[in-house]
């Protein structure tokens, strides 16, 4: 059915596009969203209403009652989205804390293309390569939270009264 196939069409592309930035997403932003395939399939097919939306917004905004009519049909769905995109933002665990360096980013990349190269080429070395990099990923971070977990700072903060300071040790 063809609700089906846009659905796997979707999914394909939120997994393929997630790939590929996740590991700049990762670098960049410090968090990674948990939530993005029902969010996309949701998200994209609002937006693609929307774009057909606009297209008629467009052609009947000086129609007298059809104007109206889908001025506030875009508006509601224009609330739509800004809710869900809220409601996916603030689900359980949305956006785990996940720090990576330049490195740690240069080798997510290779991994990704390693596992695309053994499953989408069919090339054996790509699965070793894939291995040896979650090897060395899994090494680096494990090193990472052990250099975190032994550094203590001393934090100095100011309100609009006073400072305020307090030990802290990031885990």
């Amino acid at each position: 059915p063809w609700i089906l196939r846009h659905c796997w069409s979707l999914f394909c592309v939120s997994i393929a596009a997630q790939a590929l930035t996740m590991p700049l997403s990762l670098v960049t932003f410090g968090a990674f969203p948990v939530w993005f395939v029902p969010a996309n399939l949701v998200i994209v097919g609002l937006v693609t209403i929307g774009v057909y939306g606009g297209i008629a917004l467009v052609l009947l905004h000086a129609v007298p009652v059809l104007g109206g009519l889908v001025t506030k049909a875009m508006s509601l769905l224009l609330e739509l989205l800004a809710w869900t995109s809220d409601l996916f933002a603030h689900l359980p665990g949305a956006y785990p804390d996940v720090r990576v360096d330049g490195w740690q980013c240069a080798l997510l990349y290779a991994f990704v293309l390693a596992i695309a190269g053994w499953l989408l080429e069919g090339w054996k070395q790509a699965r070793t390569c894939a291995l040896a990099t979650a090897v060395v990923l899994l090494f680096t971070w494990a090193w990472n939270a052990r250099v975190r977990s032994q550094e203590q700072h001393f934090v100095v903060y100011g309100d609009r009264t006073s400072l305020s300071c307090a030990p802290w040790s990031e885990v």
